[in-house]
């Protein structure tokens, strides 16, 4: 388990990703969700059937090339006319006033990615974002260029959850008429209905927060405990010994564990936790 997918760059991601090529982990799953990604597993070289997006509470889909909304599909004013920009800004301008700006998807011949519409004075309306295949993800409303609330479709026709913002922030989850006050709460209970019949791995100390009381999982520290200064990682230190009553088991290396045990900076019942692991 993972937190978002466009950290591919982290070793401790890059660990997970191996372990599903390697076929030592059977899923992938990703609590934050993205508009493209399938696209970004499959650059992994991950096959989008094996991943799971939490959040949405699905398995991602394989699309096909012919798959997409095109620029010049687009239901515009009648009169609007799409202008590039020397900056490549992408506006749909009608009657002499910018009406919406628009986004393509990279390495998609011009598929459209959101389309951001304006009011009369030309500030942020709603936005609307698209999958690769065409379908709508999401649609953000805003007020004095404040996101407000985001309505997730995930590719469905009807709106599947709706996710309010204070001051910009995530908070309230509806899905399904269940309320949920944080988006820390709505994590947590769909991960609780799905680990029941799962061993989880993790390799990101912090998304522990979201798990339920002794679920069967695992984390697997793969960097160095340490800081760049040479201490122990404080964040680190905070997430395990408020968090690791959620961990099942604790895998790190000899070195890191030898630090852990002369500094006792554990809990004592967290060292019965820690499994050593000489390849890690």
């Amino acid at each position: 388990m993972i937190k978002d997918l466009t950290q591919c760059h982290l070793d401790s991601v890059q660990w997970q990703i191996q372990r599903i090529k390697d076929g030592k982990s059977d899923e992938l799953w990703f609590l934050t969700p993205h508009e493209d990604a399938t696209y970004l597993v499959e650059q992994m070289g991950l096959p989008p059937e094996k991943v799971y997006d939490v959040y949405a509470q699905q398995y991602l889909q394989t699309y096909q090339p012919y798959q997409g909304m095109w620029w010049s599909q687009l239901n515009v004013p009648n009169d609007a006319q799409l202008v590039i920009q020397s900056n490549l800004t992408k506006q749909i301008i009608s009657q002499g006033h910018v009406v919406a700006q628009m986004r393509w998807f990279m390495a998609s011949n011009r598929r459209i990615q959101s389309v951001t519409w304006l009011d009369q004075d030309e500030q942020i309306d709603y936005q609307d974002v698209y999958q690769r295949n065409g379908q709508l993800f999401a649609r953000q409303y805003f007020s004095e260029g404040a996101v407000l609330s985001s309505d997730f479709y995930f590719g469905q026709s009807d709106v599947v959850l709706r996710q309010m913002y204070d001051q910009g922030q995530a908070n309230l989850v509806i899905r399904d008429d269940n309320i949920f006050n944080q988006r820390q709460d709505y994590l947590r209970q769909m991960l609780t209905d799905r680990i029941a019949s799962h061993q989880v791995n993790m390799t990101q100390i912090e998304l522990a927060q979201y798990l339920p009381e002794n679920a069967d999982t695992q984390l697997t520290l793969i960097n160095s405990i340490l800081d760049h200064q040479g201490n122990v990682n404080r964040q680190l230190l905070y997430f395990l010994n408020d968090y690791a009553v959620n961990l099942q088991s604790i895998r790190l290396n000899p070195y890191d564990y030898e630090i852990i045990k002369s500094e006792n900076i554990l809990q004592s019942a967290m060292y019965d936790k820690i499994i050593i692991d000489e390849h890690n």
